[in-house]
Protein backbone atom coordinates (compact mmCIF):
# COMPACT_ATOMS: atom_id res chain seq x y z
CA UNK A 1 0.00 0.00 0.00
CA UNK A 2 1.48 3.15 -0.98
CA UNK A 3 0.00 5.42 1.81
CA UNK A 4 2.80 6.86 4.06
CA UNK A 5 1.02 9.83 6.25
CA UNK A 6 -2.29 8.64 7.96
CA UNK A 7 -5.27 11.75 7.27
CA UNK A 8 -8.19 11.75 9.20
CA UNK A 9 -11.81 12.28 8.04
CA UNK A 10 -11.46 15.16 10.41
CA UNK A 11 -7.93 16.67 9.12
CA UNK A 12 -9.64 16.18 5.60
CA UNK A 13 -12.32 18.34 6.32
CA UNK A 14 -10.54 20.98 7.98
CA UNK A 15 -8.39 20.98 5.16
CA UNK A 16 -11.17 20.86 2.46
CA UNK A 17 -12.43 24.91 4.48
CA UNK A 18 -9.86 26.36 2.52
CA UNK A 19 -11.12 25.29 -0.88
CA UNK A 20 -14.20 26.33 -2.70
CA UNK A 21 -14.58 22.65 -3.26
CA UNK A 22 -17.73 21.85 -0.65
CA UNK A 23 -17.61 19.71 1.93
CA UNK A 24 -16.17 16.03 2.67
CA UNK A 25 -18.73 13.03 2.61
CA UNK A 26 -15.95 10.69 1.81
CA UNK A 27 -11.87 10.36 2.33
CA UNK A 28 -10.91 6.97 0.81
CA UNK A 29 -6.57 6.57 0.60
CA UNK A 30 -5.37 5.24 -2.78
CA UNK A 31 -2.76 2.37 -2.60
CA UNK A 32 -1.71 2.67 -6.26
CA UNK A 33 1.58 4.11 -6.01
CA UNK A 34 4.59 4.51 -5.06
CA UNK A 35 6.27 7.77 -3.91
CA UNK A 36 3.35 10.06 -2.34
CA UNK A 37 0.28 9.40 -0.38
CA UNK A 38 -2.92 9.78 -2.26
CA UNK A 39 -6.85 9.58 -0.98
CA UNK A 40 -9.49 10.17 -3.01
CA UNK A 41 -11.92 13.31 -1.32
CA UNK A 42 -15.73 12.81 -2.41
CA UNK A 43 -17.46 16.17 -1.76
CA UNK A 44 -21.08 17.01 -2.61
CA UNK A 45 -19.62 18.54 -6.02
CA UNK A 46 -17.34 16.30 -7.24
CA UNK A 47 -14.15 14.00 -6.58
CA UNK A 48 -10.61 15.33 -5.86
CA UNK A 49 -7.50 13.62 -5.61
CA UNK A 50 -5.39 14.83 -2.42
CA UNK A 51 -1.56 14.15 -2.70
CA UNK A 52 0.73 14.74 -0.46
CA UNK A 53 4.39 15.07 -1.43
CA UNK A 54 6.58 12.64 0.29
CA UNK A 55 10.30 13.00 1.61
CA UNK A 56 11.88 11.70 -1.63
CA UNK A 57 9.91 15.01 -3.80
CA UNK A 58 12.42 18.09 -3.66
CA UNK A 59 9.90 21.01 -1.94
CA UNK A 60 11.81 23.36 -4.84
CA UNK A 61 10.33 21.33 -8.02
CA UNK A 62 6.97 21.51 -6.70
CA UNK A 63 5.97 24.80 -7.97
CA UNK A 64 7.24 24.43 -11.60
CA UNK A 65 5.37 20.60 -11.63
CA UNK A 66 1.75 22.29 -10.12
CA UNK A 67 2.24 25.08 -12.83
CA UNK A 68 3.17 22.69 -15.61
CA UNK A 69 -0.49 20.18 -14.57
CA UNK A 70 -2.19 22.94 -14.90
CA UNK A 71 -0.91 25.08 -17.79
CA UNK A 72 -1.60 21.54 -19.61
CA UNK A 73 -5.09 20.97 -18.62
CA UNK A 74 -6.07 24.36 -19.70
CA UNK A 75 -5.00 23.54 -23.05
CA UNK A 76 -6.64 20.59 -22.98
CA UNK A 77 -4.12 18.03 -21.91
CA UNK A 78 -5.20 14.95 -20.47
CA UNK A 79 -3.83 15.67 -16.80
CA UNK A 80 -5.07 16.54 -13.85
CA UNK A 81 -5.66 20.27 -12.95
CA UNK A 82 -4.35 21.61 -9.34
CA UNK A 83 -6.99 22.99 -7.34
CA UNK A 84 -6.31 26.41 -5.96
CA UNK A 85 -7.23 27.61 -2.83
CA UNK A 86 -9.62 30.72 -1.87
CA UNK A 87 -6.04 32.73 -2.06
CA UNK A 88 -5.02 31.15 -5.10
CA UNK A 89 -2.96 28.65 -3.93
CA UNK A 90 -1.86 25.15 -4.52
CA UNK A 91 0.79 23.77 -2.12
CA UNK A 92 -0.03 23.59 1.66
CA UNK A 93 1.87 22.25 4.27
Amino acid sequence: MAVYTPVSPDDAAAFLTRFNVGTLKNLTPISEGVENTNYFLDTEQKRYVLTLFEKRTDPNDLPYYLGLKEWLAARGAPCPLPVRDKNGEYLHK
